[in-house]
């Protein structure tokens, strides 16, 4: 029988205070992702973290820690940026707000860098408080139009998105955007009913096959089922459930080999380090987790008629993965 310890963490503090809870009351942290990551002593006791992703240098160096979702430190995924560039005519002038607090503001930024590297320009890199409500994005989109931005982005995630682009149809100057992009944090039911009719042709760009795969993966059915009676499915909660089978993959890897008597924290980091095709049934591209390679897996989605499209691919449950999707940036502001 398995236990389940959630934790919702919101501050670095509340982080160190879960891994150190982990440590002494728990197997192993499965399914993590937090911008606070940086708080990595707690993990010196050796706990297995089969993570969603993870975020920072210090805790991507950790031993102990594995993600579905790997990334590493000075490299971006641009393969959504790269099809934009190619596909859309007239991008990609970009304008991105910038969040204030690290580690979200350093991610965007490197993001920024990779497009450019690729064939981006720049118009603006403004820094926005979360804090910011409409008036002040009236005043980022006369910014943008007076910048003459192609392609526009907020890196504060969905709800800021919303707030962008319904100041945008209030401004008929926004129309020189050609392409409205959002990352992983947009692929939600939610972006859709609150960003409304101001969010059509907003391209979204996810790491794994969306929700809307369902009927095409059965391991997104799986998850869609059993979610909603904890308040129905999300993109965030399906990658976390790509962490749980990655957890149960290599639970029976040990098992097979040690019988169930022979779980241990060190047989099942032995285990996750021998994992070199993992796709979580479909939800992902095939990962090399063992080795924390980072996959550029992406698939393109874009609002149509009120409902998530794919565009790139256009395939149900597929993505377009390899390393012609990763860049590497160098190091800035």
């Amino acid at each position: 029988m398995v236990r389940v310890d959630p934790h919702l963490v919101e501050s670095p503090a509340g982080y160190a205070a879960a891994v150190a809870s982990a440590c002494t009351t728990d197997f192993a942290v499965v399914g993590s992702s937090s911008p606070f990551d940086g708080q990595t002593g707690g993990f010196a006791c050796g706990i297995p973290e089969l993570a969603t992703r993870v975020y920072t240098a210090a805790h991507q160096a950790l031993t102990n820690s594995y993600a579905v979702i790997p990334s590493r430190s000075g490299t971006v995924a641009v393969g959504a940026f790269r099809q934009l560039l190619t596909t859309v005519s007239g991008c990609c002038r970009q304008f991105v707000l910038t969040p204030i607090g690290e580690p979200t503001h350093g991610i965007v930024q490197a993001q920024t860098r990779g497009a450019a590297a690729i064939g981006f320009t720049t118009a603006a890199t403004p820094a926005v408080p979360a804090t910011a409500g409409p008036a002040e994005y009236k005043k980022l989109v006369a910014e943008l139009v007076a910048d003459k931005a192609t392609f526009a982005r907020s890196g504060l995630g969905a709800a800021s998105t919303v707030l962008l682009r319904k100041a945008a149809a209030e401004n008929p100057g926004s129309s020189v955007v050609a392409a409205w992009y959002c990352d992983q944090t947009c692929a939600d039911p939610p972006f859709l009913s609150e960003g409304g009719a101001a969010v059509q042709s907003q391209y979204v760009d996810v790491p794994a096959n969306p929700l809307s795969d369902q009927g095409s993966v059965p391991a997104i059915a799986t998850y869609v089922q059993a979610s909603q009676q904890f308040g129905g499915p999300t993109l965030a909660g399906l990658e976390s459930n790509a962490a749980g089978l990655l957890f149960q993959q290599v639970v029976k890897q040990v098992v097979a080999s040690e019988g169930t008597n022979g779980i241990t924290r060190s047989r099942v980091l032995a285990a996750v380090a021998t994992v070199h095709g993992f796709t979580a049934g479909g939800i992902l591209g095939t990962t090399d987790v063992g080795a924390r390679q980072p996959t550029g897996c992406f698939a393109l989605l874009q609002v149509q008629n009120g409902q998530l499209a794919r565009v790139v691919p256009t395939a149900p449950g597929q993505l377009n993965c390899g390393s012609q999707n990763l860049q590497t940036v160098p190091k800035g502001g």
